[in-house]
């Protein structure tokens, strides 16, 4: 792909001075970010009691995970078109009212179908508003040297919700086994004050300034559709290019494939618990290094982990039953190179994509263009869930992690190539 360059794109001074970056951007972008991994963490947990209820038929349980999904995906390639409507503030608490209205519907009409499907609406319509706006939140209202900590933030916060969601679904789990009847509601009761606290930061937002009104001049040029087309291009190689790899989709297959490896079953979930909490060690590294080294000595690096880590996967599976690989030996290499894999993401990808893709994006098109992009990151990741049981059934797992090893390695390149070391420094004009 071709460099795309970025220059500095200079604020007025009013704004520069009056950032809201310590107070309510970081609250609103923080807490926004863990209530999305954290609320959906605890839906995932409390699915396993929907699956295993008499009342919900396998149609019933999948129309319900699909709405959500649907939910999701249109509301996240809405929410650009929104905020720049209706402003990033309005948008933000708007986000912040549909996770409360989830709870309440959750809560009070879990023994219905018609209840769950409204309550998983709003809950995905809610984590396509925040995944789409506080990338762009933080972006455009972070000091220049601050940027890409702000972004590697964000990706904290999600991490730390996905832990603790883990943490509270398994306490309400076991207390399920011990009082029984309907305390698996407690899984979305849960969710109640982190939402609570990400609407009252939303309140406290200050209306934020809105690229694509001061310079909309160039939505109307044909130099501006230029300017739109390739870093738009290259934003949305970069996000597919997520899933593609096989980090940013096959996380549900996770205790799947460590079962299929040798593991049993509380193994393979104690070893994925592991990896997710050691995955917050390579981010609060790049958390310090992204505003230092750089966006693409981070992307290197963590390409180029994935590359290997997927590859050694697949090697481990397709040597699987042989003599030049017995079963222990299979099992190590496999919970080992996947758990490289891990790590080399979040140091490299998923820290950096969140910060270089609303960075390289025109002012004018930026909430916009990372709807666009989140959207061929999503439709890769259905692509990926669809596909990968039947796949695996004709041809195997090693089949889907060469894929992954090729994606990645496409990765490595396309982060070489089209990443400008001073894509750090400021925004396109």
């Amino acid at each position: 792909m071709t460099m795309v360059k970025a220059r500095i794109y200079n604020r007025p001074a009013h704004i520069v001075c009056n950032m809201p970056w310590s107070g309510s951007v970081v609250g609103v972008a923080w807490t926004g970010g863990f209530l999305k991994c954290y609320a959906g963490a605890l839906m995932n947990a409390a699915l396993a009691f929907i699956v295993a209820s008499p009342n919900m038929p396998t149609e019933a349980v999948s129309a319900f995970v699909a709405a959500g999904v649907a939910a999701h995906i249109t509301c996240s390639f809405l929410t650009g078109f929104l905020s720049d409507w209706i402003g990033r503030r309005r948008t933000a608490v708007i986000s912040a009212i549909l996770p409360l209205m989830s709870v309440l519907v959750l809560c009070v009409f879990a023994d219905s179908l018609t209840g769950l499907l409204v309550g998983n609406v709003l809950k995905g319509a809610y984590f396509g508003l925040i995944s789409s706006l506080m990338p762009v939140v933080v972006a455009e209202n972070s000091p220049s040297g601050r940027r890409g900590g702000g972004a590697v933030g964000l990706q904290l916060s999600m991490q730390f919700g996905s832990i603790f969601g883990a943490l509270c679904g398994t306490a309400v789990a076991w207390l399920q086994d011990v009082v029984g009847g309907f305390a698996w509601r407690l899984d979305f009761l849960l969710a109640l004050f982190p939402a609570l606290l990400f609407f009252a930061w939303s309140l406290r937002l200050p209306e934020l300034p809105n690229p694509s009104r001061e310079r909309s001049e160039c939505r109307n040029s044909v130099r501006g559709g230029r300017l739109v087309f390739r870093p738009l291009l290259v934003a949305s190689a970069f996000m597919a290019l997520m899933s593609l790899c096989g980090m940013g989709s096959i996380g549900g297959f996770v205790v799947v494939l460590m079962g299929k490896a040798g593991f049993g079953s509380v193994a393979s979930n104690l070893i994925v618990t592991v990896i997710g909490v050691l995955t917050v060690f390579p981010a609060l590294i790049a958390k310090t290094l992204i505003d230092k080294s750089g966006r693409r000595f981070l992307m290197r690096v963590g390409t180029i982990g994935v590359f290997v880590g997927m590859s050694g996967c697949g090697a481990a599976f397709a040597l699987s039953g042989s003599d030049i690989l017995p079963p222990l030996a299979m099992r190590l290499v496999f919970a080992g190179f996947y758990a490289l894999a891990s790590l080399s993401f979040t140091f490299g990808p998923a820290s950096c994509a969140w910060a270089f893709v609303p960075e390289i994006l025109p002012g004018s098109f930026r909430a916009k263009g990372m709807s666009i992009a989140l959207l061929c990151n999503q439709a890769a990741t259905f692509f990926i869930t669809t596909f990968f049981l039947p796949i695996v059934e004709r041809h195997g797992y090693a089949c889907w992690f060469a894929f992954f090893a090729s994606m990645s390695f496409a990765y490595v390149v396309s982060a070489h190539k089209s990443l400008d070391p001073a894509a750090g420094a400021g925004f396109l004009a």
